[in-house]
């Protein structure tokens, strides 16, 4: 399927693909913070009950057409990628959708000779769905926490009304440095090392979060 507001290469406007560019160095020296949220699809299948109908066929469907072998889910089913099909499905879509494109990105501005600064945000909210599956680490479940804005009513929707401070403090404060002074509070992101944040209740820089997910279902 073809997005109506995707990007098209013409040979003119956009020549190539723009991580190939990034890759060859259009963004040399220039500095990044990248990261998503550790199972973003749940935000569109938790809220509407939608996940409760996922099953192993529609994972499998899932992996079919996105032209990727059965043995990458009888792997994402081998590591507990969650309690039921519903959320194997959901963190399928997440790696294919979000997860493992921005991993390419950061690699692509590493190699181009950017600076980048990964993380991985994996606080859970406990907002429930119609099923009764819990939000978990949705996509925009990051938001209220960078904009330190946790009581903001939409916020108070979709992360809970008791959310952790500290997670709020150190998000915001590590996005104002980086505002300020153009470098990210934590190692930077290198093809060697893989150093990332794990912004969580707790949060503590780790090293290559995505070693699983890129090397199952590596972004193309």
């Amino acid at each position: 399927n073809v997005s109506l507001f995707k990007g098209w290469i013409d040979q003119d406007v956009i020549p190539e693909l723009p991580v190939d560019a990034l890759r060859k160095g259009a963004a040399r020296k220039m500095a990044f913070i990248v990261g998503s949220t550790s199972s973003e699809w749940r935000y569109y299948i938790v809220p509407n009950g939608a996940i409760a109908k996922k099953n192993r066929a529609s994972a499998a469907a899932l992996i079919a057409g996105a032209n990727r072998p059965e043995t990458a889910l009888e792997a994402y089913a081998r590591v507990n990628r969650g309690k039921t099909w519903g959320d194997c499905f959901a963190q399928i879509q997440s790696d294919l959708i979000f997860r493992m494109p921005c991993v390419k990105l950061a690699e692509s501005l590493a190699a181009g000779g950017a600076q980048v600064w990964t993380y991985d945000f994996a606080w859970e909210s406990p907002v429930k769905g119609k099923s009764g599956a819990s939000l978990g680490a949705a996509h925009t479940v990051d938001v209220p926490f960078v904009f330190q804005n946790l009581s903001a009513p939409r916020a108070v929707r979709t992360i809970g009304e008791r959310p952790p401070q500290a997670l709020a403090q150190a998000m915001h404060s590590a996005w104002l440095t980086f505002a300020k002074t153009g470098s990210a509070p934590w190692t930077p992101f290198s093809l060697d090392t893989r150093r990332a944040m794990r912004f969580d209740a707790k949060s503590q820089e780790v090293s290559d979060p995505w070693a699983f997910e890129r090397l199952t279902l590596p972004a193309r």
